[in-house]
């Protein structure tokens, strides 16, 4: 699991927005991403969401998958997967 891309402005002290890349076959441990944006902050508010296969999203926004786009839940743990993590700071 790697930070892929960061998303918030620079030194913010109020959000922290990232796109974090998990490896094929590599559990996605939601407090381990919440670890990697905001590193061990006791108070937060977070938000994540599966954001690209196989390919990280393009552009500055993040597209999320919609409605009829997602593979069968069997084969995406075997795939990279793009998660979009937002970890809103009390």
């Amino acid at each position: 699991m790697k930070l892929e891309r960061w998303l918030s402005p620079r030194n913010s002290a109020i959000n922290g927005h990232a796109i974090v890349r998990v490896e094929a076959g590599e559990v996605a441990d939601f407090e381990a991403m919440q670890r990697l944006v905001d590193h061990d902050t006791p108070h937060f508010g977070v938000r994540i969401r599966l954001c690209g296969i196989d390919e990280p999203p393009r552009g500055w926004g993040v597209k999320h998958l919609g409605f009829g786009n997602w593979p069968a839940p069997s084969k995406v743990a075997k795939q990279v997967r793009f998660y979009d993590v937002f970890v809103d700071r009390d």
